[in-house]
């Protein structure tokens, strides 16, 4: 199913899946960006001003919550220890930064794709031979 497992940020998903989770999460971001976007019209009743504002908030509201999304997603499937995850949250900020969760999505619905690191396998990994 397009729309299946969408919480379960460890699911292997598969190409048609991972553009469900794209798009399910896509909404999501641009609702709550809305949200705090239009929280600054509270801060000011000049129209260019509160415009500028909305959308200053709603680009750092995405690239925030990109970053934390790519953070969990890489934690539920055991790769955090990889030595790219680094390289990877920086990407997502930078796309989430720069296009919005229209671009700071894309990174992450693709290691959704990607196949989780058992707990078991990381852990003897690291024992020196």
């Amino acid at each position: 199913m397009l729309f299946s497992h969408l919480k379960d940020l460890s699911y292997q998903r598969s190409a048609s899946e991972a553009f469900g989770f794209y798009i399910a999460y896509f909404l999501l971001f641009l609702v709550i960006a809305a949200i705090i976007g239009g929280l600054s019209t509270f801060y000011s009743s000049d129209e260019a001003e509160v415009l500028q504002m909305a959308s200053r908030l709603g680009i750092v509201t995405v690239t925030i919550i990109s970053i934390g999304l790519a953070f969990c997603v890489l934690r539920k499937k055991n790769l955090l220890k990889q030595p790219t995850s680094i390289g990877i949250i920086i990407l997502v900020g930078l796309c989430a930064m720069f296009g919005g969760a229209l671009l700071g999505l894309l990174p992450i619905a693709f290691l959704t794709m990607k196949k989780p690191i058992s707990s078991t396998l990381q852990s003897t990994s690291n024992i020196p031979l």
